[in-house]
């Protein structure tokens, strides 16, 4: 039983809604109401810290990225400026994304995050650990110690695995990182063997009634801070670096000192409890609003809080699509990220030219025959950027870069809806999707290959999913092969090659460009090899009516069988953008 959510419900049914819609309407209306009230509470409470401004650049189509520094900028209808609040509170919609603030005493680090714990829960829903010399037993929350037979012995807390919404970690880098990257695992095992799941369980609205999914849980958050270590600020001389396993687990972001622009405004904080009252009471009231319900119904709020808060910030009804755009982008930086650049270019090239000689028979060259200059100024820059890393780039800082995109993106949502008159249409109207951008040359690019269409489906748009590489030749390739009567795998694989020849001419005088571009190569190639291989069933496939879609459920199709082969695995994904 789940009261609110119930009442909610009915009232919606009594007004039409139907049951196919109930549970994303009730959804944007507590994300909505949640976000609202949380931060109205806290501007009461605390300063905000800005550490970032996202400003998009129409006239360049760039994407502009400034650090704050703690200073607040004026406001800006095009920029999103991202602050600690903002960041934890997206962290709160998404699943394991550990937060780790690093910075100087006194800067806000510890205050800002229990502020937040004190807003949204009870003080049986949240927990703070300061760790020291004497006490780094991250467990401690989950744990008790019972004596049997004289003997002390330690036991999981059964009732607390499903009651702590929020753990705040201080000065983490004092604690067990084992134990800590069990609890952002969202697991814990004992040296007894005993073992038990954190986090909430999940209520999900089925065949007309809510249940409570005991197997879909909302992880609980963990959010660390700790102080620089001394290898970066020797006045921190007894705190240390975290591990490699910690730095690569956690989202660290610096924190920085905002006192220069906050100044006296501190002193006029509210600094009494109750929080979390305020909130409820907020809460309630915008819930009701949103969901089109009497607040009067509304009793049951407090009761059913956990159950209700576990609804509302399910990652899965949040989560952010990626844009192709994007997701080119991060693997073109990645790429150049590569320890031994030289050595790649190279591979991605030898690729090209394996494919050229499988594919012969089709009379196409696939290969790239640009060679790279070492020795480039804007390559020797992005060498001594690549060697500044304290570790190089590991397959989790992808993940970390999703989550990171996927954080922003629901901020930006959560801000435009809110500054809507009707924040609840004006969220459902918006994209899906993580905001990215592409090389500019994807727009002169989709102008030569004829795919102009409109004046309004041109405009370059952050958000622009046709803005891809990838998709615009596949689109180019789809629309030849719906023309051709017969052999439709063959103008397939012919028309990917005309794209590659255009895609050639585009690395003139440009070193950067070549690495990017060897690996777009290789990977349409790659897709060429695919549809070669697989071609007695895809050219029953592909009609005149086809689209990415078919390219895409044909690839499940064969991924399902458990015999694709691997390079399929590794490329494909990314060019057809496939989950």
């Amino acid at each position: 039983m789940i009261p609110t959510l119930e009442t909610i419900t009915a009232e919606l049914k009594r007004k039409g809604v139907t049951d196919e819609q109930i549970e994303n309407k009730i959804h944007t209306a507590s994300m909505l109401a949640l976000v609202q009230a949380a931060r109205s509470v806290m501007s009461e409470e605390c300063m905000p810290t800005p550490l970032y401004r996202l400003l998009y650049d129409e006239t360049s189509h760039h994407l502009q990225f400034q650090s704050l520094e703690g200073r607040a900028a004026i406001p800006n209808a095009q920029a999103l400026d991202v602050s600690m609040l903002d960041m934890l509170l997206a962290a709160t919609f998404r699943e394991k994304m550990p937060l780790l603030w690093e910075g100087k005493t006194g800067i806000g680090k510890t205050f800002t995050t229990e502020k937040l714990g004190k807003t949204l829960f009870a003080p049986e829903n949240y927990r703070v650990l300061r760790l020291n010399q004497t006490m780094s037993n991250v467990q401690q929350p989950y744990v008790e110690g019972r004596i049997e037979n004289g003997v002390v012995k330690i036991f999981l807390r059964k009732d607390e695995l499903e009651r702590i919404a929020l753990l705040f970690i201080d000065e983490v880098n004092r604690g067990d990182s084992n134990q800590v990257l069990q609890i952002q695992d969202g697991q814990i095992a004992l040296s007894t063997g005993e073992r038990g799941e954190l986090g909430l369980p999940v209520p999900h609205y089925t065949n007309g009634a809510w249940t409570l999914d005991r197997e879909s849980r909302k992880g609980v958050q963990v959010v660390s801070a700790q102080n620089p270590p001394a290898t970066t600020d020797a006045k921190y001389n007894k705190t240390t670096r975290n591990d490699a396993a910690m730095s690569n687990r956690n989202l660290t972001l610096n924190v920085p000192n905002p006192m220069g622009s906050i100044g006296a405004s501190v002193v006029f904080l509210s600094s009494g409890n109750g929080q979390h009252k305020k909130f409820m009471d907020r809460y309630t009231s915008l819930l009701a609003q949103y969901a089109g319900v009497s607040p009067d119904k509304l009793t049951n709020v407090n009761a059913d809080w956990l159950n209700v808060y576990a609804f509302t910030t399910n990652p899965k009804k949040t989560e952010q699509a990626n844009i192709r755009s994007a997701v080119e982008f991060l693997d073109g930086m990645l790429l150049l990220t590569s320890p031994d650049l030289e050595k790649v270019y190279e591979q991605e090239r030898g690729l090209s030219q394996q494919w050229k000689e499988a594919l012969r028979a089709y009379n196409v060259d696939f290969e790239y025959p640009q060679a790279l200059t070492p020795t480039a100024n804007i390559l020797e820059k992005v060498r001594e950027i690549v060697q500044s890393f304290e570790e190089e780039v590991i397959t989790r800082d992808i993940t970390k870069v999703r989550k990171l995109a996927d954080a922003v993106s629901t901020i930006r949502k959560h801000k435009q809806a809110l500054d809507s008159p009707t924040p609840v249409q004006a969220y459902a109207a918006l994209p899906k999707s993580v905001e990215g951008f592409a090389e500019k040359i994807g727009y002169t690019w989709k102008r030569k290959l004829g795919l102009e269409g409109s004046t309004e489906e041109n405009k370059f748009t952050p958000d622009n999913p046709n803005l891809s590489i990838y998709a615009l030749a596949l689109t180019h390739a789809l629309q030849e092969t719906g023309k051709a009567k017969k052999d439709k795998v063959a103008t397939f694989v012919e028309d990917l090659a005309t794209s590659v020849a255009l895609l050639k001419r585009q690395s003139v005088g440009d070193e950067i460009r070549k690495p990017l571009l060897a690996r777009y190569i290789a990977d349409l190639a790659t897709l060429a090899g695919f549809a070669d291989q697989y071609k007695t069933e895809l050219e029953q496939k592909l009609t005149a009516k086809s689209e990415l879609s078919t390219l895409k459920g044909f690839y499940r199709e064969v991924r399902m069988r458990g015999t694709i082969d691997d390079i399929y695995l590794q490329r494909l994904p990314r060019v057809l953008a496939v989950e």
